[in-house]
């Protein structure tokens, strides 16, 4: 019944660009000061319950950067073999509480870390994209608990998916396509390449 709404400023800044046909890039930097946050803490009576409340107010401030080089059709000059171009983008993000119960702890589902690097390839009707990503740990709950999942009581098992730490991951996912007679298209996507 005490719930309140949420409310927040942000600033953000950034400028894009490219040199010549060579290279594109676009990088910004942002502040966001989120007061009242609505969250989900765990609390326990006679059992383990989630308890949805106003946990605080938080600041996030980071930075996010994309750069692509242009090689064939570009840095080289010459499309006669296609156009093949590598990429980054890469975030950087700061969240904290800065008031309530949980100050100074990371915000959830908040990665400080966001990386994707790729290589573009395509050739008439023939295209071709490979990307490496990587994901750093998060909290999955503002108490940023370290639960041990082999250790908890039954009741707790099946929140155990929302508390405590979100591994970090990396994925490699592969696309291509072709298009035939401007008519039809084949795709064939793999995602997750390595099963992590």
């Amino acid at each position: 019944p005490n719930l309140k709404d949420a409310s927040a400023d942000d600033v953000d800044f950034g400028y894009k660009g490219s040199v010549q046909n060579i290279l594109n890039f676009d990088v910004g930097v942002f502040y966001i000061n989120y007061k009242n946050r609505a969250g989900t803490i765990y609390k326990y009576d006679t059992a383990l319950y989630v308890f949805r409340t106003n946990i605080g107010n938080s600041e996030h401030k980071g930075f996010e950067t994309y750069i692509e080089l242009n090689i064939l059709d570009g840095l080289i000059g010459n499309s006669r073999f296609g156009k093949l171009s590598i990429y980054n983008s890469y975030a950087y993000v700061d969240a904290h509480y800065v008031s309530g119960e949980f100050t100074g702890n990371f915000v959830e589902y908040a990665p400080k870390n966001i990386e994707r690097i790729g290589l573009n390839y395509k050739l008439k009707n023939f295209s071709f994209n490979i990307q490496y990503s990587y994901t750093s740990s998060a909290f999955g709950d503002a108490s940023n608990s370290k639960y041990d999942t082999g250790n908890l009581s039954t009741s707790f098992n099946e929140y155990a998916a929302l508390a405590g730490i979100i591994s970090s991951y990396q994925l490699i996912d592969i696309s291509s396509s072709s298009r035939i007679k401007q008519k039809y298209q084949i795709k064939l996507c793999v995602n997750n390449l390595t099963d992590e």
